[in-house]
């Protein structure tokens, strides 16, 4: 019997303050990132992106807009994107995150070293791309 291939989905969320800043991530070892992970089991993306963003960073968040999907084909990953501004908690690393923080957003591209979040991050704040959808 074949089994059915497997699809993981990750909601990312560009999350911009007042001054327009970025929050970015560090996690393990890796580059800055976005906020963001996995949808687990039955819950909504939605749902997703805003516990991912408060386990990760301590914010409780707004989704205030949809920006569109990139999909790793071959990975079998597909990340739906949105942004959202802070509404409340604090600021801080949690057992998700070695380091957090919100920077305006051309150090912020230079801190994400993979080409890929920063497409993500540009594609987000690019109004005339949205909605998209990235294979690759």
């Amino acid at each position: 019997m074949m089994t059915s291939p497997k699809q993981r989905v990750n909601a990312y969320v560009v999350v911009l303050n007042r001054n327009s800043e970025i929050l970015l991530v560090k996690q393990n070892n890796r580059s800055w990132d976005l906020p963001g992970g996995s949808v687990k089991g039955r819950e909504s993306i939605r749902i997703a992106a805003l516990r991912t963003v408060k386990e990760q960073t301590g914010l409780q968040i707004k989704l205030v807009q949809f920006c569109g999907i990139f999909q790793n084909v071959n990975a079998g990953i597909t990340h739906i994107l949105f942004i959202a501004k802070p509404i409340g908690g604090q600021l801080l690393e949690t057992t998700e995150s070695l380091d957090v923080g919100f920077f305006p957003i051309k150090p912020a591209l230079r801190f994400t070293i993979w080409k890929n979040v920063k497409q993500r991050i540009l594609y987000c704040l690019d109004e005339s791309k949205q909605p998209f959808f990235v294979e690759f």
